[in-house]
């Protein structure tokens, strides 16, 4: 069987997520002001969501073996951020 080849690029993550999981092991994680930064960047996120680890890990189960027949290609997990390019804004 011929190998197959994709990958995955994600782009800003939400810290929110490992927050809470150091939260239960009794562990502070992280600053607040990254939280209200991230804020920020997701008004800017086409589909107004900074992702997670929990959704960027759907993306590589995508990209798996599973999908052998799609190979050499990218998938971006971004939430349209480089579609628009989220960290330019034209005049701005």
């Amino acid at each position: 069987m011929a190998s197959v080849v994709n990958s995955l690029t994600p782009t800003a993550t939400d810290p929110r997520e490992g927050m809470e999981r150091a939260a239960r092991w009794g562990k502070s994680y992280g600053d607040p002001r990254i939280v209200a930064l991230l804020e920020e960047v997701r008004k800017g996120v086409p589909l107004q969501s900074c992702q997670s680890a929990a959704l960027r890990a759907g993306g590589g189960v995508f990209a798996s073996d599973d999908a052998e027949m799609i190979t050499g290609t990218d998938l971006r997990v971004d939430a349209g951020t480089v579609a628009r390019y989220w960290a330019w804004t034209p005049g701005g």
